[in-house]
């Protein structure tokens, strides 16, 4: 079985801040290009449900991606369990300052101030081997932190985190079946 891990397209945000879980952040149009484009790679991958973050730049992203596989939206299940990173007071903070005064990036334990990655990483990890339980292949829409601490967790090491940080509008596969995970693919869309 395997499951794709979706990064949302680019999102319109013109003050360039944090928005976290912020509501009110839709797909460019190069976002949806994005999208449609990595969707169109695997039409061919038997990919029989769709689970997603429920704010706005994953939600339109899923939904492209359904048109594209020809799945049914309205079967696609939002969850809070692959939501963004808990960024707390950050969200809405510039993107510069928050990665000037930040140690989330640098550091998975990253305190009081925002959710860590390896806790961010454990939530969504939860959810795919809950998920891995329809054994079916399937395409799970989140976040950057999100998809990167669950892989993080797979692999056991952090290099995947610092040296191939999932762009937005790409993918990463892991095959196998609950607990027992290994990365097997990436795909970035051409735009």
């Amino acid at each position: 079985m395997k499951i794709f891990l979706f990064r949302h397209g680019e999102y319109v945000n013109p003050d360039n801040i944090q928005a976290g879980r912020l509501q009110g952040y839709h797909l460019s149009e190069l976002g949806k290009s994005q999208i449609r484009n990595i969707a169109k790679k695997l039409v061919n991958e038997d990919i029989k449900s769709i689970y997603s973050s429920p704010l706005e730049r994953t939600k339109e992203s899923a939904e492209i991606i359904a048109d594209v596989l020809g799945i049914d939206k309205s079967k696609i299940v939002f969850s809070e369990d692959i939501t963004e990173t808990d960024l707390r007071d950050w969200m809405g903070k510039s993107k510069k300052i928050f990665k000037e005064k930040s140690f989330h990036y640098k550091d998975p334990s990253c305190g009081k101030d925002v959710e860590s990655l390896m806790d961010c990483g454990k939530r969504v990890l939860d959810f795919i081997n809950k998920i891995a339980e329809n054994n079916t292949n399937s395409a799970l829409v989140s976040h950057g932190d999100p998809i990167m601490g669950a892989l993080v967790s797979i692999s056991g090491s952090r290099k995947i985190y610092d040296e191939d940080y999932i762009k937005v509008g790409s993918y990463f596969v892991i095959e196998g079946s609950k607990d027992h995970w290994q990365i097997v693919d990436a795909g970035v869309a051409q735009w």
